[in-house]
């Protein structure tokens, strides 16, 4: 009769097979720490047919009971999910896997597509578009590790983190495209702080916007949650970022901040190219500041193989 009653009656390794068709549960659905597949259809070409709509009054997916790697979501789209953490998506100290799915038109404070907190997901060719939220329009996580993998960011808008904001953990992107995402301060397509690791590689930054810093990335040194004072070390490898824009920072914007380092190690073979500031850093940003005893926080970016073309700042750096 509903998603949640065949949850209720599956057991592990069950695989719970939807149609191609709308389902409006009227409730958040809670895989309840089963290791089951809710597997959805596709049309031609492998797009999700299958769509959970939350009908923007409630969430639409929940994971909160340990669910691990063997609890999957495949061929789904998670849409009009309203909710304060994660409209379309909310998991809490689980790990489950998501294979081809779609967040669209989500609304939250924390993550309007998909929220993680102290979680280690896997997604797999996903896709977050149109998704709203104060931090995290398309994703929001803080804590545990977070790997994406040729996942698409479209139209999503947050404060900080249009596409995507990590506030501690680990993020780990490879063959993700950001595009059109926008912020009001902080990463019009990726805002990160204080976290302990972040990966890039091939992935693609274009149009994006934020008001403030980074329109492509912002990353920014910061404390965690036990208060200490993480070296942010990123690493980034055969990137692109195009067109973005911001008021600094428009490709790359990157802070040491009073409260903590942000430092590049290796920033390797990427390509900016017409990203515009209006004020500094059309290409990259990089601005230094002192801890908590005033000294000023060791700050060494080191960029190999570069590629700087057409960018631009009013005041300087273009």
């Amino acid at each position: 009769t509903s998603i949640n009653a065949a949850i209720d009656a599956a057991s592990d390794g069950d695989v719970i097979q939807l149609s191609a068709e709308i389902y409006s549960e009227g409730e958040v659905i809670d895989t309840d720490g089963k290791a089951i597949t809710l597997l959805g259809v596709t049309e031609s070409g492998g797009i999700p047919a299958s769509i959970l709509d939350g009908s923007g009054t409630h969430g639409v997916l929940r994971c909160y009971t340990r669910e691990g790697v063997d609890t999957i979501f495949k061929n789904l789209v998670i849409r009009n999910g309203f909710w304060i953490d994660g409209g379309g998506m909310e998991i809490q100290g689980s790990s489950p896997t998501l294979d081809n799915c779609k967040f669209m038109n989500n609304t939250s404070l924390n993550g309007g597509g998909l929220n993680c907190i102290y979680s280690s997901p896997t997604l797999t060719g996903c896709t977050f578009e149109g998704n709203q939220a104060t931090d995290g329009g398309g994703v929001y996580h803080r804590g545990g590790s977070l790997t994406l993998t040729e996942c698409f960011f479209f139209e999503n808008e947050a404060v900080m983190g249009g596409g995507l904001g990590i506030f501690s953990g680990d993020l780990t992107l490879t063959d993700c495209t950001f595009s059109q995402n926008t912020a009001g301060i902080f990463g019009g397509g990726l805002f990160t702080q204080a976290i302990d690791g972040l990966a890039l590689t091939d992935c693609i930054f274009t149009n994006n916007s934020a008001s403030g810093y980074g329109g492509g990335v912002s990353i920014l040194g910061g404390s965690d949650d036990s208060g200490s004072l993480p070296e942010v070390i990123p690493t980034l490898n055969d990137c692109t970022f195009s067109y973005n824009s911001a008021e600094n920072g428009a490709g790359i914007h990157i802070e040491s901040s009073s409260s903590g380092y942000a430092r590049i190690t290796n920033l390797a073979d990427c390509t900016f190219t017409g990203n515009s500031a209006s004020a500094y850093g059309g290409g990259v940003s990089v601005i230094g500041g002192s801890d908590d005893s005033d000294s000023l926080p060791e700050l060494i970016p080191t960029l190999n193989g570069c590629t700087f073309s057409d960018n631009s700042a009013e005041n300087g750096g273009g």
